[in-house]
């Protein structure tokens, strides 16, 4: 049996399938497709934790737009003035 159900702007579903180390597609199904026809385009495979650095954390983007390796942590874990991503460290810089 294929899984029907159809996603809505209000109550979007994940993509369920996972890539071969684990990872979750952060892509949703579009509006009004259904489960059995995935998203277009690729795919986007990122750890949770990363998906929160990149919704609101610090890091950065700078690296991560150029494909290269950056760090980064989320704001409760921020050390604060020593953070080497924080807008008082960059002047407005990078997240």
């Amino acid at each position: 049996m294929t899984d029907q159900r159809v996603s809505t702007l209000e109550n979007p579903i994940p993509y369920p399938v996972r890539s071969p180390s684990g990872l979750p597609c952060t892509k949703t199904i579009h509006p009004g497709w259904t489960v059995e026809e995935g998203h277009d385009g690729g795919h986007f495979w990122v750890s949770d934790l990363l998906s929160r650095i990149f919704a609101g954390g610090h890091y950065d983007a700078t690296a991560a737009l150029a494909g290269l390796p950056f760090d980064g942590h989320l704001p409760e874990d921020c050390p604060g003035a020593t953070c080497p991503h924080s807008a008082s460290a960059n002047q407005g810089g990078a997240r």
